[in-house]
């Protein structure tokens, strides 16, 4: 398929394929970036968060291996768009989580040792929450940053695209009747 080249060769017509692909291939990317701890907080604006899953997106349109045309562009494309959407809505969460047992280490920390009276307003949730928290939440973002721990999400993220290809779509009671 020539719309898997890139978009140096592409034609006129093989654009609007080009364009699905890209939506495709955007979607659980997308979803991840919103659903992220750093990238899915209000300090940084939603046009950002798109701009950069289009980019990303981009980048794996070339690599990914997409089911037949024929089956995105029939009523099967629906199931496919809510199967992205949930693997990257289910990564950014699991990251949301480890990231947030932080912020409630901090906050129990700040309870237990009479330092929950030193509360501002977190700018990442809006909530009021102690210093000690948000002094945790920042260690751990640096500390994060630092040790290419982005790098790594990603680069797990985009294996998960080997391990739950695009369009694949797994019978669940055959897998219950396996285990």
């Amino acid at each position: 398929m020539q719309a898997l080249e890139g978009l140096s060769g592409i034609s006129l017509q093989s654009l609007p394929i080009y364009l699905l692909l890209l939506m495709i291939s955007s979607l659980r990317i997308g979803s991840f970036l919103v659903a992220s701890p750093f990238f899915g907080s209000r300090m940084v604006p939603l046009t950002v968060r798109i701009v950069f899953s289009i980019a990303l997106g981009m980048g794996l349109v070339s690599y990914l291996k997409f089911p037949p045309l024929e089956l995105l562009v029939s009523a099967k494309l629906l199931p496919i768009i809510f199967q992205e959407l949930f693997i990257g809505l289910t990564c950014g969460l699991v990251i949301n989580i480890l990231f947030s047992s932080v912020i409630l280490a901090g906050e129990k920390i700040a309870a237990t040792s009479g330092l929950a009276f030193a509360a501002q307003i977190d700018p990442t949730s809006g909530a009021q929450s102690p210093v000690i928290s948000q002094i945790f939440q920042l260690f751990l973002l640096i500390l994060f940053f630092s040790l290419n721990g982005h790098l790594i999400v990603f680069e797990l993220f985009y294996k998960s695209f080997e391990i739950v290809p695009i369009g694949s779509f797994y019978n669940f009671e055959m897998l219950s009747k396996k285990l």
